[in-house]
């Protein structure tokens, strides 16, 4: 008596722990592909009741999403098949039509050294599977603005070292943005004005956030010289190294007409 009255204790322990668990534990009987147990957060976060579970020979793979179904159950049973636990996320279809993303965690129970059934937990990553798909959203239109910008985008670090370029540096410079990356920026600076620059990226770098503006002449992929115009931002914990942003404008056109009206205002003189 004291023994079957210790054992309903420990079930009673372990139910309430089981069906406590932020997620749906689980077992399916492998002979019959059914499940056999499905704890009490199977309703709250799918919405289909426990008896439901366990009564549909095959409800596990019948909500499964569409889109995912196949690519689901073949993953499982070849990793059943060698005997393998696994994890994999694959959404499901709620009660009431919602899509959740579940990561389900599954094992596979032995007996006399024979696979009898699989037993997991299921946890819903639909709000993390969200937060990813926002901020690939936001990622994918940051770089459509980066990539589309007429100025030309650069990151390099303290030391001049360029960790960046933006897609305009093929029409701006001539250059691809991969010849560039890794390479010093006063490889391509005019001798006359890269004395100038160092202490601008000094100045940066002392006052993080604080626009510093430098113009100098840069060297051209077909070996002529452009002017540019760029300001550039320190900005502090971005990387070990340093992540000076700095956006640049070709000012030559500019530099020819102002070079153009000093001719005609000495030849009205």
């Amino acid at each position: 008596k004291k023994a079957e009255e210790a054992l309903r204790a420990s079930e009673h322990q372990y139910a309430g722990l089981v069906n406590n668990i932020d997620g749906i534990v689980w077992e399916a009987d492998l002979a019959e592909g059914r499940m056999t147990f499905v704890s009490f957060q199977a309703q709250r976060i799918l919405g289909y009741p426990v008896e439901q579970w366990l009564a549909e020979k095959h409800f596990w793979k019948d909500h499964i999403h569409a889109d995912d179904k196949d690519k689901v159950v073949a993953h499982s049973a070849t990793h059943t098949q060698r005997g393998e636990g696994h994890d994999f996320e694959y959404r499901m279809i709620a009660a009431d039509g919602r899509v959740v993303w579940i990561h389900d965690f599954v094992s596979i129970v032995t007996e006399a050294g024979q696979p009898v059934k699989l037993r997991g937990v299921m946890v819903d990553v639909t709000d993390r599977k969200k937060a990813e798909e926002e901020l690939r959203k936001r990622e994918e239109h940051f770089r459509l603005l980066i990539e589309n910008a007429s100025d030309l985008i650069t990151v390099i670090n303290n030391e001049g070292v360029f960790r960046f370029q933006s897609p305009s540096a093929v029409r701006m410079l001539g250059y691809r943005p991969e010849e560039m990356i890794g390479r010093s920026i006063f490889e391509y600076l005019h001798p006359e004005d890269a004395s100038r620059i160092a202490p601008a990226i000094q100045r940066a770098v002392a006052n993080p956030g604080l626009p510093v503006s430098v113009e100098y002449r840069f060297r051209h992929q077909d070996g002529s010289w452009r002017f540019i115009q760029s300001v550039g931002r320190s900005i502090p914990g971005e990387a070990p190294e340093g992540f000076i942003i700095v956006n640049s404008r070709d000012a030559t056109e500019t530099r020819k007409l102002e070079e153009q009206f000093r001719q005609s205002q000495k030849m009205e003189a």
